[in-house]
């Protein structure tokens, strides 16, 4: 009998002390996610227009790739007006346009160089 209350101690004090570091653990995450939201909201801000050079790679209708010293970026513009779009082809130098927003760039204009 008292080696089964024992066990039911030890095993009761093991998850008392579990539970309080994950409890702490959870804070330390909420924290972080907060700065990282804080440091997100800094970042985009939709008011201030982008421009890049670079490179053609690769595209399609309403997108395109741009290689820009050694990163890839890709674009997307479904709803941007053809006037506001130089026809362009692989191997091309563009500017491409933009906005940062939470919901990712919104493109306003693609130009051949």
């Amino acid at each position: 009998m008292n080696k089964i209350l024992l066990s039911l101690c030890a095993t009761a004090a093991l998850l008392t002390a579990c539970n309080t570091g994950n409890t702490e653990s959870q804070d330390a995450t909420d924290a972080r996610d907060s700065i990282a939201a804080t440091v997100d909201e800094m970042v985009i801000d939709s008011t201030a227009q982008q421009q890049l050079r670079g490179k053609v790679i690769d595209g399609a209708m309403n997108s395109i790739y741009v290689l820009v010293q050694d990163d890839t970026l890709s674009f997307s513009y479904p709803d941007l007006a053809r006037d506001s779009i130089d026809g362009w082809a692989i191997d091309d130098s563009v500017t491409v346009n933009y906005y940062m927003t939470a919901q990712g760039d919104s493109v306003t204009a693609v130009h051949v160089l």
